[in-house]
């Protein structure tokens, strides 16, 4: 079973999140968010429900092989998708946005993004780590996968259990 946290108070003063290291959402939305965590080779995770100004947080995950998606998006099964990807090799943490798999920001065309009215914000709680920033209405992020070879979107640093932070319909962190 998943293990998650449902923060309802600020991310810095929550304290099961000192000593290991883990994904943590912040929803400004004014829709509830769902999430699904997907490990290569294997099944989405049941849907969480992220309300609106509701906190969420999961451990990260460490598969063999490939990396970890959480799959970011306004129904549980269903529509468009934004997915935050991270991956953990030889002591670093790689880490994107992608939109490739919604509408006008990518190749598919599938529907609207679900955050490209209000932005998305990356960072993590290592200030050593680059950010990654989407701003309200931007349909070609160049700081997000639209396509399968933007490369330039990934960020990284050195992997010492920090946490990832997304704010979703939002565009910095404050």
């Amino acid at each position: 079973m998943k293990s998650t946290t449902i923060l309802s108070t600020a991310l810095s003063a929550a304290p099961a999140m000192a000593n290991f290291g883990g994904v943590a959402l912040y929803n400004n939305c004014d829709f509830d968010v769902y999430t699904s965590t997907v490990i290569e080779g294997s099944v989405p995770s049941n849907p969480s429900k992220v309300k609106s100004t509701q906190w969420y947080w999961e451990p990260y995950v460490h598969p063999r092989v490939g990396g970890a998606v959480l799959r970011l998006g306004k129904a549980a099964n269903a529509g468009a998708i934004t997915q935050l990807e991270y991956k953990v090799n030889a002591g670093m943490m790689y880490y994107d946005i992608s939109n490739i798999d919604c509408g006008a920001t990518s190749l598919t065309a599938k529907a609207q993004c679900p955050f490209l009215n209000g932005g998305m914000f990356l960072k993590s709680d290592d200030p050593n780590c680059p950010t990654r920033q989407c701003l309200t209405g931007d349909k070609a992020c160049r700081q997000a996968y639209n396509a399968p070879d933007d490369n330039w979107a990934v960020g990284g640093c050195k992997f010492n259990n920090h946490n990832l932070v997304l704010y979703m319909c939002q565009s910095s962190s404050s």
